[in-house]
């Protein structure tokens, strides 16, 4: 009776770890919630805080390089906030408006079937395609983006965005389509620079900076309460971007009251409230012209996936930058980004993503869980209900030098110099990306580099380095060939030239020869027709050969294509000798023959119905071919 109450309460145990377990995997938020503490809760309450009050002027600042209301932002945030928490896996990721994600949107908007009225059919398309990455587990295409891409993209969007804010900075009026564009408007507008806006853009910029280098100041040890005003020093240099954009608002009230009239521009009023639920525009009538939803999407096709890779390349960069070894899913940052998107595109918001900037600073406050999100959503969400009254008491200029500071440390002119000294391969497409993501759009760019980086990879592929070698052993002399990287389709040709072009040379002619298949790891059905192909041209010239450590699996692969070839297909390096050096006169029957493979102590010569085993002469010495192995660093077995 004991025994079986013990079972069913083993039972128990097992099956609340099995839904516990499960419940984790689907929401990643239980798996922090069963194992919070009192000091997460304290880490992650002020890294909320801290977030908060650099996220509500972001949030204000980047939907207005759209064009879209400070409200949208701010909900836009509150939502990426609470989705995130429950199904985030990265603890410095804050999810709401980013730079990049503004630019990007801006560059798809401004195209001429589509206005600020369709951002929210670009965040539901978004939606659905990381939706269905996230369902066929394909968010591994971001692997495919090396550094030196990502580099360039980042730096070609950094760029972009601080040729689009000049024009607030300066106080200007025009539409720019990308960075080459944006220096050409400047120039031929420069002479209409608002002395206003440029300088408390100037004075904004002087703060900002200033108000960073307080965690940098010197604290002496002896001091009393020395760890306290270094947190204190830290925070405010957190909260600069707020603190500036409220002194900006302090000075626009003090030219109202004082004089009437400011001499900046202003934001547009906001109206009280939270944002107006509504569907995406499918359809809008321009006069007597009808832009169906083809033609939108038609115009959005790029976008729609683009910027969902380009989010979840944030979100990974972001997590394997803070922790290496973290074990995020990358299917669940694509279900928590094409959720959060679906839930804005119903009150026209831009796509929302991660920032580099608010992760840093969530790093720094020594973040706990993602928990912190919902912090930090709480105080955006009551910066959303009581203060959009005041947003047009912020000056452009103020919104400009708050994103111009913030974007002009993504710049990374720091990789130049390694890359020129060791790969001048990676800095060629860095420069690439860059130059087109600067011309072209940022995107294009991104595509290019992207492409430019696997016909590189290709190439690798296409042209293995090829090692030939003539090894002396008791038995005679012989050549060993080794393709370094395997061998697939693209580079069958290029081995099947360069084997008969040198192996024709002295010292390898007439000799024996040994392909060393260690480094194939599979074979295509064009690559095993070229292996073929070698063996009746080297039968046509009466000379052997040979192929050794040859998995199991690529012997089968063989057989299966094509079994009527006679060929020795040994599965590792120690009893080819008997296969290389047997009497070469001996041809089998080209009717009945059919594929040959040395097992370990045996040849199992397959002809017909019937089979029969061939001891191997004992091999006392080392063999040669493994100090070859060894030279290349590599276990002496598959």
């Amino acid at each position: 009776m004991s025994c079986q109450i013990e079972s069913a309460q083993n039972r128990n145990v097992r099956l609340k770890r099995n839904i516990r377990k499960g419940s984790s995997s689907l929401l990643p938020f239980v798996r922090w919630l069963l194992n919070y503490s009192q000091m997460d809760v304290i880490a992650d309450f002020i890294s909320g805080i801290t977030i908060g009050l650099i996220i509500i002027p972001q949030s204000v600042a980047y939907v207005a390089i759209i064009g879209l209301s400070a409200k949208i932002g701010l909900m836009s945030s509150v939502v990426g906030g609470v989705i995130y928490t429950f199904l985030g896996t990265v603890k410095e990721i804050s999810v709401g408006p980013s730079a990049m994600m503004a630019l990007l949107t801006t560059q798809y908007i401004s195209t001429p079937n589509l206005s600020i009225d369709d951002v929210g059919l670009l965040s539901l398309g978004c939606a659905i395609v990381g939706l269905i990455l996230s369902i066929l587990r394909l968010g591994i295409v971001v692997e495919f983006i090396s550094i030196p891409v990502s580099s360039a993209f980042g730096s070609a969007v950094a760029m972009t965005i601080l040729g689009t804010e000049m024009k607030n900075f300066l106080g200007l009026e025009y539409k720019s389509k990308n960075f080459y564009d944006s220096i050409l408007n400047l120039t031929s507008h420069a002479k209409n620079t608002k002395p206003g806006d440029f300088s408390l853009g100037i004075i904004c910029i002087v703060i900002l900076i200033l108000l960073d280098k307080l965690q940098d100041l010197p604290v002496k040890k002896t001091w009393k309460y020395r760890t306290v005003i270094k947190k204190i020093l830290w925070t405010i240099a957190m909260s600069r971007n707020a603190i500036t954009i409220f002194l900006a608002c302090l000075l626009t009230k003090y030219f109202e009251k004082q004089h009437g009239t400011v001499p900046f521009l202003l934001s547009d009023p906001v109206v009280p409230g939270l944002p107006e639920l509504r569907s995406p525009i499918f359809e809008t009538k321009r006069g007597n012209v009808t832009i169906t939803l083809e033609d939108k999407i038609r115009t959005l096709s790029t976008g729609m996936i683009i910027i969902p890779v380009v989010a979840l390349l944030v979100h990974i960069s972001i997590g394997k930058y803070f922790d290496p070894g973290a074990n995020f899913g990358i299917s669940h940052e694509l279900l928590s980004l094409s959720l959060s998107n679906f839930i804005c595109c119903m009150f026209n918001s831009s796509p929302v993503a991660g920032a580099f900037s608010r992760s840093a600073v969530s790093a720094t406050c020594k973040v706990r869980t993602p928990i912190a999100s919902i912090y930090g959503t709480i105080m955006t969400f009551l910066a959303l209900t009581y203060l959009t009254p005041y947003f047009r008491l912020v000056p452009k200029a103020s919104l400009s030098a708050v994103i111009i500071a913030a974007v002009a440390i993504v710049i990374d002119y720091k990789i130049l110099i390694p890359l020129w000294k060791n790969s001048k391969k990676d800095l060629f497409i860095l420069v690439l990306t860059l130059s087109t993501g600067l011309y072209l759009g940022i995107e294009i760019g991104l595509i290019i580099g992207v492409l430019t980086n696997l016909t590189f990879l290709v190439y690798v592929w296409a042209r293995p380095t090829i090692s030939i070698e003539k090894v002396k052993c008791e038995y005679g002399d012989y050549v060993v060939v080794t393709p370094d990287l395997g061998l697939f389709y693209p580079a069958v040709s290029y081995f099947e030239t360069h084997m008969a072009r040198n192996l024709k040379k002295e010292p390898y002619q007439n000799l024996p020869i040994a392909v060393n298949c260690y480094f194939f790891k599979g074979l295509d059905y064009t690559a095993i027709k070229g292996l073929i192909r070698l063996v009746h041209a080297y039968r046509k010239q009466k000379r052997k050969l040979i192929f050794f450590n040859v998995s199991e699996k690529i012997f089968s692969m063989c057989e299966d294509i094509d079994s009527s070839v006679t060929a020795h297909f040994c599965d590792n390096d120690e009893n080819y000798k008997s296969a290389l050096f047997e009497d070469n006169n001996v041809e089998p029957d080209a009717a009945t023959a059919k594929m040959s493979m040395m097992i370990k102590d045996n040849i199992i010569e397959m002809n017909g119905n019937c089979s029969k085993d061939v001891k191997e002469t004992p091999i006392k010495e080392e063999v040669p071919l493994l100090n070859i192995i060894k030279k290349q660093n590599r276990p002496n077995s598959l």
